[in-house]
Order: structure tokens, then sequence, then C-alpha cells
């Protein structure tokens, strides 16, 4: 199967090839029975575009953004490109090495992060979930694990980002606008990093225990980054499976097995990936540290909205806004953002949790980062209050005969209130009339208190008659609701 020739799509009930798409108009969008693969398929349309139909400027942009490619430029701008895209070239196969030598081939079920090989416990999905797996999803799977996940662990490498990176991709009502709306164009991405194309590492391959400096890995090489060598193993024709165990499409061949080998080398320095935002530390006006951001916390992912869609400096550290991101302010200065925020929380080659979350802010966005770190703010100091109030409550104050519960309540009760006020936020974002900040504001503080008052209720409702806690439930109340009324107080 070729990326660039063949059908292997998913939109609707059916698979389009990547000319279809961009030359034609489609009102489906990608589907996909994981959110991650679903966003990992867009990211992979989204690089080959970007690699293969790099526009010049924000003219050129325009004029692919506005109506679909003409053949015949899509059969001319390919051509350098396809034996690379060949999932099963005899030389240079996608993302793979041929003769990778290892003691034991491995279950295709491991290239989809978060599934284990064989009889391991999972995560997300049964062992053995995924036996037969055909070539669209594969090649979808590979670019995934190799691009978004922190890696196979043991000793092999994770991905050039770091181990495990938060994507965003913008988001349109028309699949073929919303890869358009994500493609960098020449003149911005020179600036930010080496545009020029050479060969991708499964071509133009690594050599093993070498360093690489960041700023030599061109586009392409970056886009596409391999880190491990893997090699699919043969697959076996249709006639023997009735369909993909991932998608449910029938596809003239199915893979069960590949090869895997750990590869060692070094990178210096931080890629600046055009779909992720970076974070760096400040030591004496120094840059000392740069990393691109990712999900440490099970904090929903509201709470760093400015560091994901702003570029910020401040004393002691700082925020670099993903590329897409920061050329979509500049083409579009009033028009609302829509963007698809995806990663894995992780504990080193772990996946703890899937993180795929659809993110809108408001017309005028762009010129109003001090509203919307408002707004994110006061949700923050509802759930602050709440979670220090419960804290007095469990640890209590034994010198002054207050006996704490002794159970974590206040992590509970975070957990509630992030969980009653997600949509509320995002609502807020998305409809936000940014010249009315004071009305927003107080509406915003109006819902979280009674959020806020509802958690607290409830989570101190069972202990109301225990005589041996209510002094520090009296005080804990007292706590609560003097912090209510300071914040209100402030903002009158």
């Amino acid at each position: 199967m070729n990326l660039l020739l063949d059908s292997w799509i998913p939109i609707g009930e059916k698979q389009v090839s990547l000319q279809e798409l961009l030359c034609t108009e489609h009102s489906h969008q990608i589907v996909l029975p994981r959110d991650d693969m679903e966003m990992a398929c867009l990211q992979l349309i989204i690089s080959l575009v970007q690699v293969i139909f790099l526009p010049e400027n924000n003219d050129e942009l325009k004029e692919y953004t506005a109506k679909p490619m003409a053949k015949s430029v899509y059969e001319s701008k390919i051509k350098p490109y396809v034996n690379w895209f060949d999932l099963n070239h005899p030389e240079t196969p996608f993302m793979q090495v041929r003769n990778v030598k290892a003691k034991e081939i491995t279950p295709i079920q491991k290239l989809f992060v978060g599934l284990p090989e064989a009889a391991s416990p999972s995560f997300f999905n049964a062992p053995g979930e995924i036996e037969a797996c055909c070539e669209p999803c594969v090649a979808i799977a590979i670019f995934n694990q190799a691009s978004n996940a922190p890696g196979f662990g043991g000793g092999f490498k994770g991905p050039l980002r770091g181990g495990a990176p938060i994507s965003l991709l913008i988001q349109s009502q028309k699949l073929r606008e919303t890869i358009w709306l994500n493609i960098v164009s020449y003149d911005v991405l020179n600036k930010a990093l080496t545009a020029t194309t050479t060969q991708p590492v499964w071509v133009e391959k690594i050599d093993s225990n070498s360093t690489l400096m960041a700023t030599e890995i061109d586009l392409l090489k970056g886009l596409f980054w391999q880190p491990a060598h893997i090699e699919l193993k043969k697959p076996f024709p249709k006639e023997k499976r009735g369909s993909c165990s991932f998608c449910g499409f029938t596809a003239s061949a199915y893979y069960t097995y590949f090869s895997k080998e750990k590869f060692n080398f070094s990178i210096e320095g931080l890629w600046p990936h055009p779909h992720s935002s970076r974070q760096y530390k400040v030591t004496k006006g120094v840059t000392v540290e740069e990393k691109t951001t990712s999900f440490t916390t099970d904090a929903p992912t509201w709470t760093r909205l400015q560091s994901l869609t702003f570029s910020q400096k401040k004393e002691k550290d700082g925020f670099i806004a993903a590329l897409n991101i920061r050329q979509f302010a500049k083409r579009f200065p009033t028009k609302a953002l829509h963007i698809s925020v995806g990663g894995y929380r992780t504990n080193q080659a772990k996946i703890l949790e899937r993180r795929h979350e659809l993110l809108g802010l408001a017309q005028g966005w762009q010129d109003s980062e001090d509203v919307i770190e408002y707004i994110v703010s006061t949700g923050l100091e509802y759930k602050k209050i709440l979670r220090n109030s419960l804290y007095f409550f469990v640890k209590g104050n034994s010198e002054k005969g207050q006996k704490g519960v002794q159970l974590d309540l206040h992590q509970i009760a975070e957990e509630y209130y992030y969980r009653a006020t997600e949509n509320l936020i995002y609502q807020t974002l998305r409809n936000c009339d940014f010249k009315q900040r004071r009305k927003t504001i107080q509406t915003l503080m109006q819902k979280c208190r009674v959020e806020a008052e509802s958690i607290f209720d409830e989570i101190t409702k069972p202990y109301l008659h225990d005589p041996r806690l209510l002094k520090s439930l009296a005080v804990a109340r007292g706590k609560f609701y003097g912090g209510l009324k300071k914040i209100e107080m402030e903002n009158l």
C-alpha cells in the first residue's frame, strides 16, 4: 500500500486516497474506533501535505485552501516521494528498515499505543483484541507510535518531541480545509526550522551511536521521525481473514506480527515541531531548559490553555505556542479557533491515560489573552478554595481539639469539581464576548460557586452528625465560605 497512491483514509463508510481528499470536497470526517488513532491519521495526512505541497507564502496557501487541487498538480508534486511512502517497498518501506534482527517477533497489537504485546493486562483493550490489521491501520499505528508515544520501553528511544508530547491541530467543518489550516507556509516555517527537504530517516539512515543536532533536522525528517528499527512481517492475503480487527474494513492483506530492535543515538537540542507548544526555564536571563509540553497530571486541558495557545515570557519560565496556532492567529485575526488537543499521560514508557479533547475559543481570542487567563484562573481559584478547606477537614488541628477525618476527601472533591465545571469552562471560552469581560466573569463565578458549594455539601454530608468531627467541619466550612467571599469581593 502506498500512502500517496492508494485509498487508505477512513471517512464515513469508505476509504479514500490522499489525491481524492485534496482534489475534491468531502463533508465526512475521519472515522476510526479510537480517538487517538483518528487524530494520528489526521496528523499523518497533514504531515504528508506539509512536506510534499509546502506553499511558498500566505498567498499560495490561500489558493490551496480556497479550492480543491488540480489532479495534474497532485501527480506532479508527489513524484519525488512515491517510493518513500510505500508500506511494502522492497528497500525503503514506510518508517521501517529491512533485515531487523530480533530474537522474537512482536504481535501487531503492540503498535497500538496502550495495548500489550500478548497476555499481559492492558489499560484500554483486552489482550489479543487486535490480531490481524489492515495496511492503512498499520501505517497510522506506526506513525502514531513513532511520533506521539513514549516508545516501546526497555531502552527504545522515544519521539523526537519527547516522551509524550501534546499535539494541537486546528479543526474546520470540512476535512480538506482542516488540513490546509494546519499547513505552515515556507516563509513562516523557515524562521523556525530548516525547511529544506533531504530524505527520511528510513532512507538516509542514522548512524548507530551518533549524536545529531536538532537544528540540523529538516522538515521531512522531523515530521516523520522514526526512533526505532522495526519491520513488518510478511502479510497474509484477505482470503484467510474476514476483516481488519481494528477498523473493520476488508483489505487485500493483513499484518499480524512485526520485528523490532533497539537503536541507540542522541540528539542535542529540541526540534520545534509545528504542531506542539514548548515550554522553557530561564536562569539569570538565559534559557537553560526547553521541552515540548506534555500531560503531567490528570487536570483537564483548560487549566493550561494559555500555555498551549499563546507565547508567554515570565521571569523564570515561558511558553512558545505551536507554529500552526501562531500562523492561524495572524492569518485570521478575528476568526474563532477550534483545536483538537491530543496526547498521552505517561509514567516513563507506561501509558496512564489517553487525552484527546476539542477546544474552542470565540472570535477575538487573539487579542484577549488577559481575559482567557482570567477565565482559567477564576475556575482554578474556586477549585483551590474547595480543596484547601477540605484539606483542613482531612487533617484537623490536634492542638485545638479539632479531629480530622483522615481520608483524602480534598482529592476526591478536586476530581468532582473538574468534572462538574469542564463543560462550563469550555462553553464560556467558546461563546465568550471578550468585549463584555465583566459580565462573562461574573456569570462564570456564579456557576463555579454553585458547583463548589454542591460538592462541599456532598463530600461532608456523611460527617454532619459525627460529634468527633463537628469542630473541624465547622472550621472547614468557615474557611470555605470565607474564601468564596474574598474572591467575590475582589471582583466587585
